[in-house]
Formats: C-alpha cells, structure tokens, sequence
C-alpha cells in the first residue's frame, strides 16, 4: 500500500505571503485547516464548531497552543468523530479557540472560512511528510509484522503483536474467524471484568469450533485496540486452552486471542503474505 497522500490549498496572504490548509473531516462534515508546524496543539475554531458539534461541552484548558497568541482562551472538547484523509482520531481531545481575527482577515481575500488549526500534535502522530514541491500532506500507514509459527510439518499459524489498552497482545490472525475472540482467562491483563459481567452467548463467532466450549461475552466501556479505540464494544470470550496447550508443547507462548474479521474489517487491515506484514491505515 502506497503512503496517503493529501492535496493541500494554498492560499496568498498579502503580496508575498501564504497560507496553507487542508480539507479534513469532523463528524463526517468537511472542515478546513491551515496547517501551521509553530502551533503546539491542534485547535478548532469556538465560534464554528457547533455547526459539526450542535450539543457539544466544553472545559477549560489548563494549556495553551503555543505559537498561536498568550492573549487567547482556550477550551478543551473530546471530537468523537476526526479523520484526517482515512486516518480516524476516535475522541480526540481537541483545543477550541476564538479564530474571529484570522477569518476576518481570510475574509478580505476569500469567502470560505478557516474551521481550525492543524497543529504540531497531529502531524508528529501522523509522521507526515509535507512536501510543497507536490502541494500535499503525505503519511505512510501503519503496518505490523507478523510471525509465521509452525505447530506441525506443513502446517502454519500466523501471529501478529498488537496493543491493547496499552499492553502487548499475541494475537492469531484468523481470517476464517466471523468475529474477534479473547482467551477467558489471559483477557483480564487488559481489562478487569466481574463474573457476573459474563453473559452467556448463544451466536459465537463463525468458523471457531464450538463443541464442548463456552462462549460468553462482556460489554466494554471503552478499549484500545491497536490503532483504533473501541466504545461499548461486545467482547467475546472463549477457553483457548485447546490451542494454547498445543503452543505449550511446541515452546511458543501463549496467544491472547483470535483475530478475526470484524475488526479487520474495522481496521481497514490488509495482509501481504509476501512482505509478511499486516497493514492497519487507521493508526493513531
């Protein structure tokens, strides 16, 4: 997969200077910012943001986006929904500002506004590459390698790291999976659920064999799964001591979970058996 490209407008501010902006998403709404490397913090503008955000909250910021003015007040605000390009931010904490001086100043020259500031938070996560010779905001995705296990003669595994709530994850990349499966007991390392949150679950994931295993599932609140955060998201659970006893025999440590296609799907996840990589575009 080739790095992700973004046109950027360029716009001239006076007789020798100039602006630039890129168009992104903000509740699935075109939004436009100027790409500015002295802010230290992405920022949205106060007065326009209700237009992506109609019952948004705000809080007082206890910081400032430097490079853009002491004498201005900042909010803070959680975006559920920004995305740069095919890279989503799920609840960004975004700074809100008064830009009525900036837009009245664009408003000399052009007729569409400035939505915000696309600061230096954001182009360090995306590692982007800004190129003014092509006018574009250029990133690479994120990709993984993984690992091919031999678990008999001819018989293959392939077995990919991911974070989970910040911790290293062994999961088995399983595309005949219908859904995302966690071992029962090795998922409390990531996060701590009661026994009675375990609910019995009657549907398991298509293509896992189901005789004499229990399935049951817990409704998490919020989850980092590599590069995407998940909310409210029904986690399946299931022994995996069939497959972990087999890994035991052979010396490779235990897997965490199964992998399966929902969240493939979710993450946009390309496997390149070739280069043995697992690509995820959606990185944060």
């Amino acid at each position: 997969m080739k790095p992700f490209e973004l046109p950027f407008q360029i716009f001239k501010i006076l007789d020798q200077g100039y602006h630039i902006a890129v168009t992104v998403n903000i509740n699935a709404l075109p939004a436009r910012l100027l790409i500015d490397s002295g802010a230290s913090h992405s920022v949205f503008d106060k007065s326009r943001i209700s237009y992506f955000l109609p019952n948004f909250q705000v809080n007082e910021s206890p910081l400032m986006a430097m490079g853009m003015g002491d004498d201005l007040e900042p909010f803070l605000l959680k975006v559920r929904d920004f995305e740069i390009g095919k890279r989503k931010f799920p609840k960004y904490q975004a700074t809100l500002l008064d830009l009525s001086a900036l837009n009245q100043i664009y408003s000399r020259f052009y007729d569409e506004p400035i939505h915000g500031i696309l600061g230096c938070d954001l182009l360090m996560k995306l590692k982007a590459n800004l190129s003014y010779k092509k006018k574009t905001l250029k990133w690479k995705d994120w990709k993984k390698p993984f690992q091919v296990r031999s678990v008999a003669p001819g018989a293959e595994h392939l077995m990919a790291t991911l974070k989970i709530q910040k911790q290293k994850a062994n999961m088995l990349i399983d595309t005949g999976s219908s859904s995302t499966i966690f071992d029962l007991n090795l998922f409390k390392q990531f996060y701590h659920y009661e026994a009675q949150q375990l609910k019995r679950s009657d549907q398991p994931s298509a293509g896992i064999a189901s005789t004499a295993q229990s399935f049951g599932s817990v409704t998490i609140p919020r989850l980092t799964f590599g590069p995407i955060g998940l909310t409210n998201h029904e986690m399946l659970f299931i022994d995996l001591e069939h497959i972990n006893s087999l890994y035991a025999k052979l010396g490779l440590p235990p897997i965490d979970g199964l992998l399966g296609n929902d969240l493939l799907f979710m993450l946009q996840a390309s496997l390149n058996f070739k280069s043995k990589c697992l690509r995820l575009p959606l990185s944060s």
